[in-house]
């Protein structure tokens, strides 16, 4: 999945998402219940590099909803976890009783932006 943003100038790739460790030996370890924004990103020269951002460290689920929340882990209680090519967020959530899972979504241009060349959270 890629798609441009062409005001902050990056290419989101996709996010990662791992449940647990990898079975195989030649993939990059993630650790459980990580979601990790991977994208290219151009710096202020206009040289292209890649960026990843934990989108654990600023989404939470709230009670089967997504919301900007500083260290939310949503991933924890969350799954089928992606994003679409006009930068949205959608998880499948659980709600408090962990019985019931909705779907949510969220729109990462709101405060997700490439700062010269990195993906950053521009609320922290």
């Amino acid at each position: 999945m890629s798609f441009t943003k062409s005001s902050d100038r990056y290419h989101i790739y996709h996010v990662e998402v791992s449940t647990g460790p990898s079975s195989d030996d030649y993939e990059t370890y993630r650790p459980p219940n990580s979601a990790t924004l991977v994208a290219r990103c151009y710096d202020s020269n206009g040289k292209e590099q890649p960026s990843t951002l934990d989108l654990n460290k600023c989404i939470a689920n709230i009670d089967g909803e997504l919301r900007w929340c500083r260290d939310g882990n949503f991933a924890f209680s969350s799954d089928d976890i992606w994003v679409d090519r006009e930068g949205i967020l959608h998880a499948k959530c659980k709600t408090t009783n962990n019985i019931q899972a909705k779907y949510s979504t969220l729109d990462l241009n709101k405060r997700i932006a490439n700062v010269n060349g990195c993906l950053v959270d521009t609320s922290v």
